[in-house]
């Protein structure tokens, strides 16, 4: 049995995105011994790309499962161009409209009722709305992917395990979505923050890098507010082909990710046993730390390793600032992983199959001696 992992490049400036193509099976049989999967569809105009790619890679005009891992345009732009022209067997997402009665009493805004609280989320997640009512005109069952998810468990049987979030924890993110008005205040005070800590960094004249070698590490953990709602609520997946695990993060931040390390504890999974990361969020440093990646990878190695054990890619462009965080990269790399990007172009991670005609193999990246100062 093979594998091929697409990790196409999204965004041409300064904003990356995610966009994955999956294939598995007898890859020189029959599409029928095939599985083919898309995670997440970057912007708008990635859907066209991937619709392309399948087709001209995969040999096929149909694919098994669609996942969006979370609402934001970077990585669900593409939902609706994907829909229509691939007609996937099934698809995986989160409709946040739908739990407004379970998380109303979250809210202090005593007059909103549920059909209000409908309208403002659809208002700011309207791409994923629409995506849902054209898989409900085209009858594509839609399901929404928690880990403690009845609904899923089929899919488990086949390789492809649904690590997070609980439905509670999707719930009580929602209230920091944007669009509520939690959020909107919240958002508010962000903006005053950031236009003082704007204010007297221009003012100063502070050291912008620090320094890294093999055995000096400067990432910290992120506090628990470091990362977005949306991006902590990501569907967190793990794929087992021919016992091996290839696992996607989303832009999960430490908080999901945990959640991921002790669902899959409860099953029996080590997720340092996979041979796959999809590193969340474009490799920011307020998604990852030293703990999570210490229980995803493994502890920092004495020495430069020789054989990589995981390959991790990290889904970003040339002109995103901060994306990948060269910090993380590092840690990375110090934890013995294979590291590299999409930077300059689309990459193919494959197993059980020859490479791809035309295509090269990937080079890992390598470790940075400066690094962003906190």
């Amino acid at each position: 049995m093979g594998i091929e992992i697409d990790l196409l490049k999204v965004g041409d400036a300064s904003k990356s995105g995610d966009a994955i193509t999956v294939r598995f099976g007898k890859l020189d049989g029959n599409r029928d011994e095939q599985t083919v999967l898309v995670i997440d569809t970057g912007f708008a105009a990635t859907g066209t790309e991937i619709v392309d790619h399948v087709k001209k890679h995969y040999g096929t005009d149909y694919i098994d499962l669609l996942v969006c891992t979370h609402p934001d345009l970077d990585h669900a732009g593409g939902l609706e161009t994907v829909i229509q022209d691939l007609t996937p067997k099934e698809i995986w997402m989160h409709l946040p409209w739908e739990h407004s009665a379970d998380i109303r009493n979250l809210f202090h805004d005593g007059r909103i009722t549920d059909a209000s609280l409908d309208r403002r989320v659809r208002e700011a997640y309207d791409h994923i709305h629409d995506a849902y009512a054209l898989s409900l005109e085209l009858e594509i069952p839609v399901t929404e992917p928690f880990s403690d998810g009845a609904e899923v468990l089929p899919h488990r049987e086949n390789g492809l395990y649904v690590l997070g979030p609980t439905k509670a924890a999707y719930q009580a993110l929602l209230p920091d979505f944007r669009g509520t008005p939690k959020a909107k205040e919240k958002a508010r005070l962000q903006a005053l923050t950031d236009s003082v800590r704007a204010f007297f960094a221009s003012a100063s004249a502070a050291v912008s890098k620090a320094f890294e070698n093999w055995g000096i590490e400067t990432l910290k953990d992120p506090g628990s507010s470091a990362t977005a709602a949306e991006n902590n609520s990501s569907a967190i997946l793990l794929l087992i082909v021919d016992d091996k695990q290839y696992l996607f993060a989303g832009d999960a931040g430490v908080e999901g990710l945990q959640t991921a390390l002790d669902c899959a504890s409860d099953l029996g999974i080590d997720l340092k046993d996979s041979v796959f990361l999809k590193v969340p969020h474009h490799g920011s440093k307020h998604n990852v730390g030293p703990t999570v990646l210490n229980q995803l990878i493994g502890e920092p190695l004495p020495n430069q390793p020789t054989n990589h054990k995981m390959t991790c890619v990290i889904t970003s462009t040339a002109g995103d600032e901060g994306h990948p965080a060269q910090k993380v990269v590092n840690a990375l790399l110090r934890r013995g992983a294979f590291v590299t990007s999409t930077e300059d172009g689309n990459k193919l991670h494959h197993a059980g199959c020859p490479m791809r005609q035309g295509w090269s193999p990937i080079g890992t990246m390598v470790l940075h001696s400066e690094v962003e100062d906190d």
